[in-house]
């Protein structure tokens, strides 16, 4: 099982659309969310961290329940946990998975199973019967690198995972030009917690790769040759082709670009540094402070003031008129709170801190401890 995530707007669904051209992937893009979002209500029922089911995926950071909670996730096998009902799974994952693979959503009626494990051992089948039972299968989801583990532990022999991280500044630049933006604290933690996990899990499984968004549109045939011998399949000049991409219902695919000029088909390199010309300064204040450590230790660099003298709430405050509806309900921050968290979070990294510290601050200790090299 080839599973390909990371956060939305850094190129995953452009990869799964490029590997499902190889002869020897059946790939399907976002098909499965349903199964992993009710994965985590149902343990969050039976926990004592209780969360709103319609919710997003937390980023567990300042706060012990959320953590405590983060490990039970990362403690729990997708196949140890019933599904209290299936009949709301299925009709879920139909209604989730229908606009990004819509001919697997037809057929998920099919499922008959008393764990979330087996249900997506049968949503592989029918994938497979769907898109060409060709020698590997794969999928890709979005916000869902926390999940890296179960897919291993679902696929033990043939499963490999590709992160794909993107630079903050572009995903924000990205998401403030599209209709309904979501909170700059919401975007930078949620960033924060995608490529903390995938660097972690990277470093700790051999099955695990990080790709970087510039490095596919920069450099396309090498990355690919590397993510082809990855999940070992052979390369093929096709997988450079984006002319004959198909999508979920096997119709012409076109690329999901926020700025719609000519360029924006293939792999357009307009799209690694145009966030230089599009983003506000005090936005890009605010997504650097937020991210700094982080993306200095992915390489990412042109910051505004690594010092952050000129920093302060008011950077982090959003124009509530502007954020998209679904997400008002969870964006009600003390912002000055929220930002003295922040501030505490970077002082960290210059002092001895305690294990429950940089589990809080960080999520992996020993992340922390990489982030004080940079």
């Amino acid at each position: 099982m080839i599973f390909v995530t990371g956060m939305f707007r850094s190129g995953t669904t452009f990869v799964a659309r490029l590997l499902n051209q190889s002869d020897e992937i059946s790939f399907a893009s976002d098909p499965f969310f349903a199964v992993l979002k009710d994965f985590r209500n149902t343990l969050s029922n039976e926990s004592a961290h209780k969360v709103d089911p319609h919710a997003p995926l937390e980023d567990y950071y300042f706060d012990e329940s959320k953590y405590n909670f983060f490990r039970t996730i990362q403690n729990t096998r997708l196949g140890d946990v019933k599904i209290p009902n299936l009949k709301y799974l299925k009709e879920f994952t139909e209604a989730s998975s229908f606009p990004y693979s819509e001919l697997l959503s037809k057929q998920i009626h099919k499922i008959s199973a008393d764990n979330y494990g087996d249900f997506l051992k049968q949503g592989e089948q029918i994938l497979r019967e769907v898109y060409g039972n060709k020698r590997l299968s794969g999928f890709k989801e979005v916000w869902a690198n926390e999940f890296a583990p179960h897919i291993i532990n679902v696929f033990p022999n043939t499963s490999k995972v590709i992160h794909i991280i993107r630079d903050p500044r572009a995903i924000l630049v990205s998401n403030f030009y599209s209709e309904g933006r979501y909170p700059i604290l919401f975007l930078a933690r949620q960033w924060r917690k995608l490529v903390t996990l995938a660097y972690h899990y990277t470093k700790s499984n051999q099955n695990n790769m990080i790709i970087k968004y510039e490095d596919l549109i920069l450099n396309p045939k090498e990355t690919i040759q590397g993510i082809c011998n990855f999940v070992g399949i052979n390369f093929d000049e096709k997988l450079l082709s984006t002319e004959e991409i198909t999508d979920g219902g096997n119709k012409k695919w076109t690329q999901n670009s926020t700025f719609q000029e000519n360029a924006s088909t293939g792999f357009n390199q307009s799209s690694v540094n145009r966030w230089k010309d599009k983003i506000k300064n005090s936005d890009r204040m605010a997504i650097e402070f937020l991210c700094y450590p982080e993306m200095k230790l992915l390489g990412y660099s042109d910051f505004l003031d690594e010092s952050f003298k000129d920093i302060s709430s008011t950077n982090l405050i959003d124009e509530k008129d502007k954020l998209a509806k679904w997400i008002l309900p969870y964006s009600e921050l003390n912002i000055p709170i929220e930002f003295e968290k922040e501030k505490n979070r970077l002082e960290l990294l210059l002092k001895s801190v305690t294990e429950k510290e940089k589990e809080l601050n960080f999520l992996i200790p020993s992340f922390y401890e990489e982030l004080k090299t940079v």
